[in-house]
C-alpha cells in the first residue's frame, strides 16, 4: 500500500502542477484589473476564427487577411476619453482622437481631431472640431485625389461629410478673416513671398493677386527696409509687373510712399535700354479726361511725377490748381523752341544806374557764357532803361536820362539751360509709332 501511495504521489504531481499553472494562466489572461498586458495564444472571436493562422475580431469571418476587425478599434485613455480607429460610412479610414464614449458624436468640451483617408469621398483630410461648442468638424488640411490639389482652410464639413471646398490650384489657402498667406523673412536678402514663372514663352505669372473688394488690393507689398522693395517684379520678356483694373474708378497699379520724411518713392521705373521706357502709361480712350500716367503730391515742395530724364507728351503740360470760387483749374506751361531757364527780380536805379547780381544758384543751372536775355519794366515813373555790361555774375541797368533817374524796376533774365544749349526744335518720333512699338497689352487673365 505504501508503494502504491508513493506511486500515486509521484505520478499525479506533474498533473497537479499543470492544472495549477493552467488555472493561474487563465486567471492572469482574463483578469480585469491586471496591471500587466494581455498575453494569450488562444483564438479570439468566433469559434471558427482560426484558419491557417489568421485571426478575426468581432463577428467577421477570417477571410485571407492576417487580422480582420469588425467595428471600432478603441484605445482607451484616462476617464471616458477614447481614441478610435475605424472605417467610415464612405469606405474611408478614419482615426479620431479625444472622443468621449458617452457621446457618440463627440465631446464639445474638448478639441477633437480626425484623420480621414477616403475612397469615394476622394479626400485625404485632417479635420478638427474646436472645443467649447457644439461638435462640428472643420477641415483644415486636405488633398483632392482626382486633381492632387492641396487645400488649407477652415471649411465646415459637419460630421464626416464631404468637404464643401474645391481647391483651384496646386495650393489653395482660404480664410474668412485675417491673412490667407503671410510670408516673413529675417534674411537681409530674403523674400517674404517669392514667385517665379520659369516658362520662356506665353503669359506666365510669378505672383498673381486678385481682389473683388472695392477697397482691397490684389497684391499689397510692404517693405520696412530703407533699401527694400514692397513689390519687385522682373521679367525677361515683356512685363516685370502688370497691373489691371476693370473698375471705372480703379487703378491698375497704385504706388504709395507713406513715410512723411526721407527720399521715398511711390512708384519707380527704370530702363537701361537705349530705346526703353522706365514707366509707360497710355490712356487708349479717345474721349473723356483720362490719364496715361497720373501723379499727385500733397507736399508744397513735392512732385506728383518726378523725372530724371526728358519728359515729352502729345498733350498739354498743366498744373492742376484749386481756386476759391471756381473749383479746380488747369494752368498750362509755356513752350519754347529752345531749352531756356528764367528768373525774375526787382532792383532800383541809384544815380541812373544799377548793377544787378545774378542769383548764384540760378547761375549754376544755365550757361551764362552764351548770350542771355534781360527784359526790364520801369515802376512808378518813366525812364528809358537799357542793359549793358552783361557778365556771368551780373548785368548793369542804366537810364537814358542819366543820374537824375532813380526809379525801381522789374527784370526777367532768360538763359540757355546748362548742357542743353544746342537743343532747338529737335526732330521727334511719331507718337502713334512709339505706341505701336510698345509691348502688346497683356491678355485678359483667367477668372479664379
Amino acid at each position: 500500500m505504501s508503494h502504491l501511495h508513493s506511486y500515486l504521489r509521484r505520478s499525479t504531481l506533474p498533473l497537479l502542477v499543470v492544472i495549477c499553472l493552467a488555472a493561474l494562466s487563465f486567471s492572469y489572461v482574463f483578469a480585469e484589473d491586471s496591471a500587466r498586458p494581455l498575453a494569450a495564444t488562444t483564438v479570439l472571436g468566433a469559434p471558427d476564427a482560426a484558419v491557417n493562422g489568421k485571426f478575426a475580431v468581432g463577428s467577421a469571418s477570417v477571410g485571407s487577411k492576417a487580422l480582420t476587425v469588425t467595428g471600432v478599434i478603441d484605445f482607451l485613455g484616462a476617464g471616458t476619453v477614447h481614441n478610435y480607429f475605424t472605417q467610415g460610412a464612405g469606405n474611408n479610414m478614419q482615426i479620431t482622437t479625444n472622443v468621449d464614449e458617452a457621446n457618440t458624436i463627440g465631446d464639445a468640451s474638448r478639441s477633437q481631431w480626425k484623420l480621414v483617408m477616403g475612397s469615394n469621398l476622394d479626400w485625404f483630410s485632417i479635420r478638427r472640431s474646436p472645443a467649447g461648442g457644439t461638435y462640428n468638424e472643420d477641415a483644415l488640411f486636405f488633398v483632392e485625389g482626382s486633381t492632387g490639389n492641396v487645400g488649407i482652410a477652415t471649411v465646415d464639413t459637419a460630421n464626416g461629410a464631404t468637404i464643401a471646398f474645391t481647391p483651384l490650384a496646386r495650393l489653395h489657402v482660404e480664410t474668412p478673416s485675417g491673412d490667407a498667406v503671410y510670408g516673413n523673412t529675417t534674411d537681409s536678402n530674403g523674400s517674404g513671398v517669392y514667385g517665379f514663372a520659369s516658362a520662356t514663352t506665353g503669359y506666365g505669372t510669378g505672383v498673381r493677386g486678385l481682389t473683388y473688394s472695392t477697397s482691397g488690393s490684389g497684391v499689397a507689398g510692404e517693405s520696412f527696409s530703407t533699401a527694400g522693395a514692397g513689390v519687385f517684379g522682373q521679367s525677361w520678356g515683356n512685363y516685370g509687373v502688370v497691373g489691371r483694373s476693370y473698375s471705372t474708378n480703379g487703378r491698375g497699379v497704385y504706388g504709395e510712399a507713406a513715410a512723411t520724411t526721407g527720399d521715398n518713392t511711390g512708384v519707380f521705373g527704370l530702363s537701361n535700354s537705349t530705346d526703353g521706357v522706365g514707366v509707360f502709361g497710355r490712356a487708349s480712350a479717345t474721349t473723356g479726361f483720362n490719364y496715361g500716367v497720373f501723379g499727385w503730391s500733397d507736399a508744397p515742395s513735392g512732385s506728383g511725377v518726378y523725372y530724371l530724364g526728358g519728359l515729352a507728351g502729345t498733350g498739354t503740360k498743366s498744373a492742376v490748381v484749386e481756386t476759391q470760387d471756381y473749383g479746380w483749374r488747369l494752368l498750362y506751361a509755356v513752350e519754347s523752341p529752345q531749352n531756356w531757364f528764367e528768373d525774375f527780380g526787382r532792383a532800383t536805379l541809384a544815380a541812373g544806374e544799377a548793377v544787378v547780381p545774378i542769383e548764384p544758384i540760378f547761375a549754376q543751372t544755365v550757361n551764362l557764357a552764351l548770350p542771355y536775355h534781360v527784359f526790364l519794366t520801369a515802376l512808378d515813373g518813366f525812364c528809358s532803361l537799357y542793359v549793358t555790361e552783361q557778365t556771368a555774375s551780373s548785368f548793369t541797368v542804366r537810364a537814358q536820362e542819366g543820374p537824375d533817374c532813380e526809379i525801381a524796376f522789374h527784370y526777367r533774365i532768360i538763359a540757355p539751360r546748362l548742357d542743353y544749349e544746342d537743343l532747338r526744335l529737335k526732330p521727334a518720333q511719331d507718337p502713334q509709332e512709339v505706341a505701336a512699338s510698345m509691348p502688346p497689352a497683356p491678355p485678359d487673365l483667367p477668372s479664379p
